[in-house]
């Protein structure tokens, strides 16, 4: 018996309890009068079933077991165990069992449908001072068995991808998501109104569980859509019915009512009409469209926007076309839709026939017993006052006799003109009639009248060969020529025409009368013009006409073909200055006529200088090329300048200018210094000194003064002595002073550099005259 409860001793853990175990034992079995008491429930035990898994929904395989035992560790039957489910849902069943001999109570558990932990408490039903024990188990996601949409379609726009995007889930067969899968989704329509299609990507592979689609799309607006969604071996899923409805507007078209034709005026039979859609051609409600008449006048109503009904169509009230004739245009205008503006087009057309009114003029001149030159025509139109086609009109003579042609009825043709083919006048002279009758018409009858009068002379007009231009002493290329024509316009043969030179010189031929021909035409043969560029005129008359005629052309300028000097020629300046006129050229034709845009080259010739420019010159419209400036040597004397033009007579022109001497500005001297003569004597060579220009170049006319400076003796004269050509002034003589030794001699201008000059000379001892005691006489 102790070996038996030892167990239950060691599970219970203490060693106490073995001992009172063993006493209870003793009491119970000591002089075998008395039985053992029942156990006691003491202690609740997990016996098996803990931590196990499954697939969520699934019963797990091993039944949860409970032990009862008492303080010794003996097991206790016959007690009830009361089950429940705490977490993860699910079911055990029973709920609530009763230990058998050995202890323990067994129950079954189905897990919860939701894959995660479960837990399941086993207690004494009758003892809650008994802790109670806690079984712990995990659900798993089962296979992939059943689709769901769990992101479905709601009320989607036509054309556009599903917002929010399309989502299926995989699941196990009691809704876990079955985050393995990878399964391919294919999602197809299941039912859909007539023509929906849908479009996109349809299969999908599974990522973690969910297959998302994200371009799917209907083009077709319309409520009952569904969606199935399959995949190989799985349940197929069907979403909610849902709508789709148009998406934005996007284009406008013409409905009806384009192409009509109706009275000009009136109304169309067909109000226009214009259908907007969305992007994929389904009809847009609720958009404005404002119609407006852009051709040929008229009215719509309404006159402002018109919103598009449940189908899309917006309408006119009515179009009134314009009240003339033709093409009348409408535009549908939506602003940033395809196809805006739409353009509708009717044409007006004639109404019946209200009026008639002359259309040629109603009153003219005529000859008697001949055609009058305008032939009457009247105008038919309706209330609009367009033109009617198809009208009789009736032509007659009312008054002074004469004829029409036709006398019958004559019809308006498409312009609702009708017009007689001839109106001969009666034989007498004054005022004629004719009428022009279309009953019932406003207007009607139309009264013409002519005033028959003898014809007046005929009248002489330029034909042909007027305001011409040729070169100046050429021909013009077109003859000149006249027409003769009579009061009607007709041409007038057989007169003598005289053709006379009146302006500009030159010469017609022939010089005698030219006769009309049967046309009236009379034509020179040439006509020279003058020499002189200008204008030439020339009068054609004639004895039996009204009138003249006058022509006129133009002398133009031939090539240039000769040079001369125009002006600054034979001029001078002083020396290294411009000329005062500055040289110039003519160029002119073979009859003297200035020629402009000729090159004329100018370049200096002979005694240096420079031309500007140097390049060439081009001719004014005078012919005249002229430098800007010609600036002579700075060395006195002649200067030649050349102007050049190849190919001209007279080529090269050469202007010649003299360079004088400018200002005194500096003396120098020339000669005579430095010469030695015996005292008292003239010295050999008279003193004389050069006066120049800043240049250089002698000034004549100069005032030099001589006058002795030192050592005595005397200059002829002493005046001032003038330049001469060369520029030099001389003395007539210096004579030197009576004493040997030097003399100087100055020579002065006033304001030149250099002034005063000094020339110096050697007086010498002469040859011996006289003798006189110079030392030793009267000694003792």
């Amino acid at each position: 018996m102790i070996d038996s409860l030892r167990s239950p001793a060691r599970r219970l853990g203490g060693i106490a309890i073995v001992a009172a175990s063993i006493i209870a034992a003793t009491a119970t079995c000591s002089g075998g009068e008395k039985s053992l008491a029942p156990p006691v429930a003491a202690a609740l035990e997990l016996e098996g079933g803990d931590g196990q898994s499954a697939a969520a929904g699934s019963q797990l395989s091993d039944l949860l077991s409970v032990r009862v035992v008492d303080a010794s560790g003996a097991p206790v039957s016959g007690v009830t165990i009361a089950w429940h489910v705490m977490s993860g849902g699910g079911a055990v069943s029973p709920l609530s069992t009763m230990t058998g001999a050995t202890g323990i109570a067994r129950a079954s558990f189905r897990l919860g449908r939701k894959a995660g932990p479960c837990t399941v408490t086993a207690g004494i039903a009758t003892d809650s001072s008994i802790a109670p024990v806690t079984f712990s188990a995990v659900a798993l996601v089962g296979l992939a068995a059943v689709l769901v949409f769990s992101v479905g379609p709601t009320t989607e726009s036509a054309g556009s991808p599903f917002a929010p995007a399309l989502q299926v889930t995989v699941q196990d067969s009691v809704g876990n998501q079955v985050t393995t899968s990878e399964d391919a989704v294919t999602v197809a329509l299941g039912s859909a109104p007539p023509g929906g299609a849908l479009s996109g990507t349809r299969t999908v592979a599974a990522s973690g569980g969910v297959a998302t689609f994200p371009d799917l799309r209907i083009d077709k607006a319309g409520a009952g859509y569904t969606l199935t969604a399959s995949a190989t071996g799985m349940v197929t899923a069907t979403s909610a019915a849902f709508a789709v409805v148009p998406g934005p507007a996007a284009q406008v078209a013409a409905a009806a009512g384009n192409g009509q034709s109706a009275a000009a005026g009136s109304a169309v039979a067909v109000p226009p009409s214009v259908i907007v859609r969305d992007a994929v051609g389904n009809p847009v409600s609720g958009t404005s469209v404002t119609f407006a008449v852009t051709g040929g006048g008229g009215t719509v109503a309404p006159a402002g926007a018109v919103t598009t009904d449940a189908s899309g169509v917006a309408q006119v009230t009515s179009w009134t076309l314009g009240t003339a004739l033709g093409t009348n245009t409408l535009t549908a205008t939506a602003p940033g839709l395809a196809g805006s503006p739409v353009t509708f087009t009717a044409t007006g057309t004639t109404g019946p026939p209200t009026q008639i009114a002359a259309n040629s003029a109603t009153a003219q001149n005529g000859i008697p017993g001949s055609a009058v030159a305008v032939l009457p025509s009247v105008v038919v139109r309706d209330a609009n006052n367009n033109p009617v086609s198809g009208v009789a009109v009736t032509f007659a003579v009312t008054f002074g006799g004469g004829t029409v042609v036709p006398a019958a009825p004559v019809t308006t043709n498409a312009s609702g003109i009708a017009q007689v083919t001839s109106w001969t006048l009666g034989t007498f002279v004054g005022l004629q009639s004719l009428a022009a009758t279309a009953a019932g018409l406003a207007g009607s009858p139309v009264t013409f009248t002519a005033n028959a009068y003898l014809p007046p002379p005929p009248q002489i007009l330029v034909n042909g060969g007027n305001n011409q231009s040729a070169t100046a002493g050429t021909a013009v290329a077109v003859p000149p020529s006249v027409v003769v024509r009579d009061y009607q316009g007709n041409g007038v043969g057989g007169l003598a025409v005289t053709f006379v030179v009146t302006g500009g010189g030159g010469t017609v031929v022939p010089t005698t009368a030219v006769t009309t021909n049967a046309s009236g035409i009379a034509q020179v043969t040439s006509w020279t013009l003058g020499p002189t560029a200008g204008t030439n005129s020339l009068v054609a008359t004639s004895p039996g006409a009204a009138s003249t005629a006058t022509f006129t052309a133009t002398g133009t300028t031939g090539s240039a073909a000769q040079i001369a000097v125009n002006s600054g020629d034979n001029q001078s300046a002083t020396a290294g200055a411009a000329v005062a006129a500055a040289p110039s050229v003519l160029v002119t034709d073979a009859h003297g006529n200035p020629v402009s845009g000729v090159a004329v080259t100018f370049a200096v010739a002979t005694g240096g200088g420079s031309v500007v420019p140097t390049t060439a010159v081009a001719t004014n419209a005078s012919g005249i090329a002229q430098v800007t400036s010609w600036t002579l040597s700075t060395t006195a004397g002649s200067n030649t300048l050349t102007a050049t033009s190849a190919g001209l007579t007279g080529s090269p022109v050469t202007f010649t200018a003299t360079g004088t001497a400018g200002s005194a500005t500096q003396i120098a001297i020339n000669g005579g210094n430095g010469q030695s003569a015996t005292a008292g004597s003239a010295v050999a060579v008279a003193p004389s000194v050069r006066i120049t220009d800043s240049h250089g170049n002698p000034v004549s006319g100069v005032g030099v003064t001589f006058a002795v400076a030192t050592g005595g003796g005397t200059v002829s004269p002493t005046t001032a002595v003038a330049t001469n050509a060369g520029g030099i002034p001389q003395v007539t003589s210096w004579t030197l002073g009576t004493v040997a030794g030097p003399n100087t001699l100055t020579a002065t201008s006033s304001g030149l550099t250099g002034s005063p000059l000094t020339f110096t000379a050697t007086g010498n001892s002469g040859s011996a005259t006289q003798m006189t005691v110079n030392a030793g006489n009267g000694q003792t």
